[in-house]
């Protein structure tokens, strides 16, 4: 651990050598705030199914609170099988769902085209991860940039940045620095 990383909020970001590379998507504060903007564009007291994978669904509760907040219907479905996606979208034409909340999960992001055809052929507006998942043909999306994520990662910075010297990280000479 860099020396410079000493309280809480930076203790926890990887580093690479005195460079900080603060790595984090917030998933259970973004799964809301995108529950929020889909919530934007139905009816008041609609029903929104909130889409996720068993293996990877984080802060259902604050989503479940977002929910209760903007006076909608939520109804879950878990999918962590190409079969269980379009149960899934089965599951929603049956409740009436006037929408679709895609949680956070590398499995879901990985099976996007499938879901932008269901939601299509549904008629429902879905909401997604990351930007590229507009970008590749979904309604709309909230959450930081994927591809800046990984351009910003440790693993790339190594690859494409020198170790830095003492004169570009001044704070390797103290010890007790508090950044």
């Amino acid at each position: 651990m860099s020396t410079a990383a000493t309280s809480w909020s930076t203790s926890a970001m990887p580093t690479v050598a005195c460079r900080s590379f603060p790595v984090s998507f917030l998933p259970s504060i973004l799964n809301a705030k995108r529950l929020e903007l889909l919530a934007g564009l139905l009816p008041k007291g609609r029903a929104v199914l909130n889409l996720g994978d068993p293996t990877s669904v984080i802060g259902m509760q604050s989503v479940e609170a977002a929910g209760r907040s903007l006076g909608l219907v939520l109804h879950a479905a878990y999918a962590s099988t190409p079969a269980e996606i379009d149960a899934a979208f089965v599951s929603a034409r049956k409740l009436r769902v006037a929408g679709i909340n895609v949680l956070n999960s590398p499995f879901l992001y990985g099976n996007r085209a499938r879901m932008f055809e269901l939601a299509a052929n549904s008629k429902l507006p879905a909401i997604y991860q990351w930007p590229e998942a507009a970008r590749d043909g979904g309604l709309m999306s909230y959450g930081p940039s994927l591809t800046a994520m990984n351009r910003h990662s440790p693993a790339s910075s190594r690859a494409s940045s020198p170790a830095p010297s003492q004169a570009t990280c001044p704070s390797s000479s103290r010890r007790n620095s508090s950044w």
